[in-house]
């Protein structure tokens, strides 16, 4: 190497997203490197939103402005115009968070369609990173081939600049995992569905009815009904309730999203949001093929609010 020369390192969200793919299908039921696959996965759409956005205006990443402007002045280039380019050296750029990088994207990207499982994916990565918490190694399959890689897809086609193309062998690979996934997690939610199925079998005739007129209890959230017919006990007294998960970033609430929970007060069947989410794809199989009337009443209890509540878009 000549003296002066310097070899410069670049990253590419695409490169970075097609290596998280070709890992994730190496992984196999390794939990460890499927958990990887998620934080990479995460960080990878994170900078390739953020990317996009700072193509359309550098300052639609940044967190917060400063009063010299040299925040700006370094997301813009601007050392050139200025008296001493060296302030610029010691500036450090904080860019959004992913709750409002978000928000911002949508007002250029139609995220529609992924931006509830961009959020799914977002906390699963949070709670392994930050929390050291465990996911559902069925459900985060699911949420990346059915939905997490589909998106990626799409924004490979729709974004010259990214560019993720995945071959048709590829995509076989990921439906045959996306078929053995849903039909594990079919099953492990059958069985705790059998479970309170068996539990409401041993109640006796009159506490049955008695739980039946129970009112269910608020627990603080929203109810967005009641009546739901519940696939463990058959009853209709299945609450659906709906809680809000906020996004805080100085003490200040920068964002939140809407999710919706289930408690049967008869079986004590409680659901998970993705749980939900899985049995109406899958109604069928949890209740009758011609029940369309309950499967409407479930869809309508996962809609989100039709009014905004201040931070929340």
């Amino acid at each position: 190497m000549r003296k002066g020369q310097k070899h410069i390192l670049r990253f590419d969200p695409a490169d970075f997203l097609k290596e998280a793919i070709s890992e994730f299908l190496e992984s196999g039921t390794n939990p460890l490197k499927i958990a990887s696959v998620v934080i990479k996965v995460a960080t990878g759409i994170e900078l390739m939103l953020k990317g996009r956005l700072e193509r359309i205006c550098p300052a639609l990443i940044l967190d917060k402005s400063d009063d010299q402007g040299l925040l700006f002045a370094k997301a813009f280039n601007l050392a050139q115009f200025m008296r001493n380019p060296k302030d610029l050296d010691k500036v450090e750029m904080k860019t959004v968070t992913f709750t409002t990088l978000l928000l911002r994207a949508s007002r250029y990207i139609d995220l529609s369609d992924a931006k509830q499982h961009l959020e799914e994916l977002q906390k699963s990565r949070n709670n392994l990173v930050h929390h050291r918490g465990e996911v559902d190694m069925w459900q985060t399959n699911l949420l990346l081939v059915k939905h997490i890689f589909p998106f990626l897809e799409k924004m490979g086609k729709s974004d010259s600049k990214f560019q993720l193309r995945l071959e048709p062998s590829i995509w076989e690979k990921i439906k045959q995992i996306e078929k053995l996934s849903s039909d594990a997690f079919t099953s492990q939610l059958a069985k705790k569905i059998q479970h309170h199925a068996a539990l409401a079998d041993k109640l006796g005739k009159r506490e049955t009815a008695r739980r039946v007129e129970l009112i269910p209890p608020s627990h603080g959230l929203e109810i967005i009904d009641t009546t739901l017919k519940c696939p463990a006990c058959n009853f209709t007294c299945l609450a659906a309730y709906r809680d809000v998960d906020v996004d805080f970033e100085d003490g200040l609430a920068v964002g939140a999203g809407f999710f919706t929970t289930m408690s049967c007060r008869v079986c004590d069947l409680e659901l998970e949001t993705y749980e939900i989410d899985h049995i109406i794809e899958s109604f069928g199989e949890f209740f009758g093929k011609e029940d369309a009337e309950n499967r409407s009443e479930w869809e309508s209890a996962m809609e989100p609010p039709e009014r905004e509540y201040g931070f929340y878009v």
